[in-house]
């Protein structure tokens, strides 16, 4: 439902994207697409994305998954990396 470029130019506060690689809603073109679009912008961004993983990982992945615990774990520290003390 994220129109591409339009809803992701010109970002004005930090942000930070975990992708699923396997995702309709928001998959690795979107991703590109998103980082195309954010290649010269003033503020902090980044969009990861996570393989083997399908949309929702963050919130319902198999933690008895490696590749899906993999996936979680490294979100919920890009959650944490990404965060500025100010």
């Amino acid at each position: 439902m994220i129109k591409l470029p339009d809803d992701v130019k010109e970002p004005v506060v930090p942000a930070s994207i975990a992708a699923a690689a396997e995702d309709s809603r928001f998959g690795p073109d979107h991703a590109e697409q998103t980082k195309t679009a954010w290649k010269d912008v003033q503020v902090p961004t980044e969009v990861v994305v996570y393989e083997g993983v399908d949309h929702g990982f963050c919130i319902r992945g198999n933690m008895n998954n490696e590749k899906q615990k993999g996936a979680i774990e490294g979100s919920i520290a890009q959650v944490f990396s990404s965060r500025r003390a100010d």
